[in-house]
């Protein structure tokens, strides 16, 4: 029977694989010219940050209108607060 501590492992071991999966995805996107989409639970429902291969962050708004995905800008963030999305998010 597998015990508590064997099941920490192991969703420890799965997370640290999502990650590196994740970054790797990311450095793929910027080598084909391609932005990043990062989801934050600190952002309201329908909101999300795109990062470009410019190093640059936007903060954008989803919704869905007529069964079209409209993916609306709100604003660039400024260097620092770029920095911080990137620290909080471990990219």
């Amino acid at each position: 029977m597998r015990t508590k501590a064997d099941i920490e492992r192991e969703v420890a071991r799965i997370n640290e694989r999502l990650r590196q999966r994740t970054l790797e995805l990311r450095i793929d996107n910027f080598s084909k010219g391609l932005s990043f989409m990062i989801f934050s639970d600190d952002l309201a429902d329908g909101e999300c940050y795109l990062e470009y291969p410019g190093g640059h962050i936007e903060l954008r708004r989803l919704s869905d209108r007529d069964d079209v995905l409209e993916n609306l800008y709100v604003r660039t963030l400024t260097q620092s607060e770029a920095d911080q999305v990137r620290k909080e998010c471990g990219l």
